[in-house]
């Protein structure tokens, strides 16, 4: 878990796409093809900021480029709207609640017996 100050780069990246899929429907990027935790972070911050935006998005990798052919230039676009998920999602939270209030409202559960306090004794043969 990241606390409070910890920088989380997949959040940034995150955002970053998120800005530019809004102001230009397209974010791309070169990552190295033989750094397999650059493209899974790249992968998962897309799908996040996909999910920020409410729609799905869609990653490309092009062909390996570079002097060393390791070069992938990665594009994410928006390619869908994500609202009959959100319809869904927001049915079955509703769906939820309503079947924890029933289950909170329910005479079902015996509350605990609560011991009550020990008042002080006096020990046999002390002065206090």
């Amino acid at each position: 878990m990241f606390g409070p100050g910890t920088p989380d780069p997949q959040w940034d990246l995150t955002l970053a796409i998120r800005s530019a899929l809004e102001l230009g429907g397209r974010f791309t990027a070169e990552i190295d093809e033989r750094n397999a935790q650059a493209r899974v972070d790249l992968h998962w911050a897309a799908l996040q900021a996909g999910r920020l935006l409410g729609s799905t998005v869609k990653v490309d990798a092009g062909v390996p480029s570079g002097t060393d052919g390791s070069l992938l230039a990665v594009t994410v676009v928006c390619v869908g709207d994500d609202r009959n998920e959100r319809v869904r999602a927001q049915a079955g939270l509703e769906g939820l609640r309503c079947s924890v209030r029933q289950a909170q409202t329910t005479p079902t559960c015996t509350p605990a017996i609560v011991p009550h306090p020990r008042t002080a004794r006096r020990l046999v043969g002390s002065r206090a």
